[in-house]
């Protein structure tokens, strides 16, 4: 067991080219050895901290030199052999490998994965402490110890190997076993070895890849488990290791590890390199070049040097290095205006770094503006114009406008050429500069057509004018400017009634109806904004009600409620029954059927008015509501009574429609008195005790529109009255 430490340490450290790709750490005051073999020629040792100015160091000429490190303003220190060839003087220097150190003051300065003291380091501590291993197993084959004792030596610490490894060599006088392997190692120059407690073990292993040197199998810690057995790690290359309990008997691989400390001693290097030909510097043989390239498109600078390998690349941009840029080709993709700017490549091998010449990159930006959306008359003309500009006109020369489709444009490649489409189009216009970058927009015009789904909501008689009345539904949102009512004349054969503005409620009474007569059917149509108008809808048809009364019963008979749609099909009709005209109280059902619909109303009279009604569950948004709304046949009285609608015509009103007065008879019948009301049904105008055969009525204050005029003589008679 020992553990010296003396102020000189000296150790052999051969490296190849390929291990200065290892970081090698020298303490300031540490002794550095160099020694050249193969040499034909004279020697001067010369030495850099950047590997680019080189400084002769005085006196040094043999193919060996010791050096005491010096401190270094860049943190590294060059050493090189410059040989003359004695052969031929005239010919340009041979220079040996170029030999990189990392120049440190202190242990805190040395980092994980560096070669340092003995070993590659493996961890490090806050206080400038850690823990070193060389790149190779010390032993293939050797047991723990002490396995037939039968005895716990108390090596039973995790994490510190050094005092568990003194432990085992004093208790355990078996020779060679693993703690021994570690404890009488002098590797390097270093004698204070020790092995590995498990937790250091397993540290160790997490940076396998960078230490070396490791392969499947188990490996002893200096952990101790129970009497007879110790903590292993075994391990599978490609799977993570596990600990595991061996027997102490168990052969097994030895790793050993040292410390090292913030008050390390110095050391003393050794490093031996054999010129077989002149190393070759770097030589840019292919520069980046310079590119225009459209923005979204994808590009990649290349260099190309000749030198000794292994080379490094840093590809530059706007003197910033660029992160994860360290191939001989860049490539970029899905390039933007951002990516413009000035590309270089610094090349570097293990002597010096070479910066290629800048590349300019330009990405060409189109930016593109087309019309804005519109809408347009069928058979019209919208004008379009789009404005497009590069960001680097003087590069894009002239833009070339394409228009697509080419249907319905009166020039694909104008600035502002006029479309006429027959049906909505999409119009993409491309601008394109002469290197073949383009700009893209798009124009939708909407050729306005009248909406063709439109139908009605339900037709039903008026209870206030006893006139039929047609409701329907508003279409917001497809450019209908009005609503036109057509009613059937003949069969099949249609004519318009009236259009009736989309701002204004969605109804219409049919003054010129007779709906005690016969059933009429409705159909709707729309007119645009562009003053195009849609097909027909699906008709609607009233329903006519007779009624026929003897001394026992009523008989009520009526043609049922037809939507030619099939959208509504009445469930049941409502038979309404009332004493006047003006409230009707619902006194029965009978499901709905196609034709004519027979009810019989056991305690009917001559006394009583009937109506039929059908249930529209689902209701219309022309009254801004949802809830169900009932379809109205005409009312009809009992067979010995007379329906009132039947002495609408014997009211004579002339001129009717009329602007400032009108005159009214009755066929020189006495007239007693006259109300006029609005279609609400509110009272308006009244006018007493009359008892004339003909009355002038003046337009006092009403309104224009429709209202019912009700005169009283012998009989009520009711008519429309139309103001202008």
């Amino acid at each position: 067991m020992k553990r010296l430490y003396s102020f000189l340490l000296f150790f052999l450290f051969y490296l190849t080219v390929n291990a200065q790709q290892i970081q090698c750490d020298l303490l300031v005051g540490d002794t550095l050895n160099i020694n050249v073999e193969g040499v034909n020629g004279t020697i001067q040792w010369q030495e850099s901290t950047d590997s680019l100015t080189w400084l002769n160091i005085l006196n040094e000429t043999l193919s060996s030199i010791e050096i005491i490190v010096p401190s270094s303003v860049t943190g590294y220190k060059f050493y090189r052999a410059e040989i003359i060839d004695s052969l031929c003087p005239n010919a340009s220097p041979y220079y040996s490998n170029c030999v990189k150190y990392k120049i440190i003051s202190n242990t805190s300065q040395v980092q994980i994965g560096e070669w340092f003291h003995g070993g590659i380091v493996f961890n490090t501590y806050s206080n400038g402490s850690g823990l070193i291993a060389p790149q190779v197993n010390q032993e293939h084959a050797a047991e723990w110890g002490c396995y037939s004792n039968n005895l716990l030596l108390g090596a039973v610490s995790l994490s510190d190997g050094a005092s568990n490894t003194d432990t085992i060599v004093l208790k355990c006088n078996q020779r060679p076993i693993a703690a021994s392997v570690c404890d009488t190692l002098n590797l390097n120059g270093f004698d204070d070895w020790f092995l590995p407690a498990i937790n250091q073990l397993d540290t160790l292993w997490d940076l396998k890849d960078i230490v070396g040197g490791f392969y499947s199998g188990s490996m002893w810690s200096s952990s101790e488990s129970d009497a007879n057995s110790a903590l292993t790690i075994s391990y599978l290359v490609g799977y993570p290791p596990y600990p595991v309990t061996g027997a102490k008997n168990n052969i097994l691989s030895v790793r050993c590890i040292r410390n090292y400390t913030n008050s390390e001693s110095i050391g003393h290097y050794n490093y031996f390199d054999t010129i077989i030909n002149q190393p070759v510097t770097i030589t840019i043989n292919q520069n980046p070049l310079s590119q225009l390239k459209c923005k979204g498109s994808s590009t990649d600078f290349t260099v190309d040097a000749d030198g000794s390998e292994p080379f490094s690349y840093q590809w530059i941009k706007d003197g910033i290095m660029l992160s994860d840029a360290n191939e001989s080709v860049l490539q970029l993709e899905n390039i933007s205006v951002s990516d413009e700017g000035f590309y270089s490549c610094e090349v570097s091998n293990l002597c010096r770094s070479v910066l290629t010449n800048s590349a300019e990159l330009k990405v060409i930006d189109i930016s593109i503006v087309s019309s804005p959306d519109t809408v347009i008359c069928k058979g019209d003309t919208s004008a379009l114009l789009v404005t497009a500009v590069s960001n680097h006109p003087a590069e894009s020369g002239t833009l070339v406008y394409n228009w697509s489709p080419s249907m319905g444009i009166s020039n694909v490649n104008s600035e502002n050429p006029n479309a006429y489409p027959i049906a909505s189009t999409n119009y993409v216009v491309s601008a394109t500069e002469q290197t073949g970058c383009s700009g893209i927009d798009s124009t939708l015009i909407t050729v306005r057509i009248p909406f063709a789904n439109q139908q009605l909501c339900y037709v039903t008689v008026d209870t206030i004018t006893w006139r039929n009345k047609i409701i329907w539904e508003k279409t917001p949102g497809v450019g209908i400017a009005s609503y036109c009512i057509w009613v059937e004349t003949t069969t099949e054969h249609y004519e318009r009634l009236a259009c009736v503005n989309h701002d204004n409620p969605a109804n219409y009474v049919d003054v010129t109806s007779s709906p005690e007569v016969k059933a009429y059917k409705y159909k709707i149509s729309v007119i645009d904004t562009c003053g195009n108008e849609s097909d027909y809808s699906f008709f609607h048809k009233t329903m006519k009600l007779i009624v026929n009364t003897n001394s026992t019963n009523a008989n009520l008979q009526w043609s049922s409620y037809i939507d030619e749609s099939g959208t509504y099909v009445p469930e049941i009709y409502i038979i309404y029954r009332s004493t006047s005209t003006t409230t009707f109280d619902s006194i029965n059902y009978t499901p709905g059927s196609e034709g004519f619909i027979n009810f019989t109303d056991p305690n009917g009279s001559s006394l009583y008015y009937y109506m039929v009604g059908v249930k529209k569950t689902d209701g219309c948004n022309s009254s801004k509501e949802n809830e169900s709304v009932i379809s109205f046949s005409n009312y009809k009285k009992g067979a010995n009574g007379v329906s009132e609608i039947l002495f609408y015509n014997k009211i004579n009103i002339y001129p009717n429609p009329f602007h400032d007065e009108t005159t009214v008879d009755l066929n020189d019948k006495m007239i007693k008195s006259i109300l006029i009301k609005d279609i609400t049904g509110k009272i308006v105008k009244d006018y007493s005790n009359i008892n004339q055969r003909e009355v002038k009525l003046y337009n006092e204050n009403l309104t224009s529109g429709i209202y019912l005029i009700e005169v009283y003589s012998d009989n009520l008679y009711r008519n429309i009255l139309i103001v202008e």
